[in-house]
């Protein structure tokens, strides 16, 4: 497993911790965007690149380490979230996504945990 790619899943959780409204589809990559523009967002957050962390190369290394249902569970909570900066709303569905994301470093790499 090339540990690049896992990279990718924490940068997609920090660039999608919330999601805009006002769309009739809101995607991975307008909630990256809309989330940029919250009081709240970090600066990891702001120069995120929308493009990337949202890309086949995200859902591939989720495919890969097995978190992809999970990875599914989130977006699903944020794209459907109507206030773009409710940091709480999908707290649960980011906890198991990263709880698996972990497991799958450590299992990969016990040295990183």
């Amino acid at each position: 497993m090339n540990l690049k790619k896992l990279t990718i899943a924490p940068m997609l959780a920090l660039a999608l911790f919330a999601v805009g409204c006002g769309e009739d589809e809101v995607t991975c990559e307008s909630a990256c965007e809309d989330r940029k523009a919250c009081a709240n967002a970090s600066e990891d957050i702001k120069s995120a690149d929308c493009a990337e962390v949202c890309g086949d190369a995200t859902k591939s290394a989720n495919e890969e380490i097995g978190c992809q249902d999970e990875y599914d569970a989130f977006i699903s909570c944020e794209t459907g979230l109507d206030d773009v900066c409710d940091d709480a709303s999908c707290a649960d569905e980011l906890l198991k996504y990263q709880a698996c994301f972990e497991a799958a470093i450590c299992t990969e790499n016990p040295d990183l945990c």
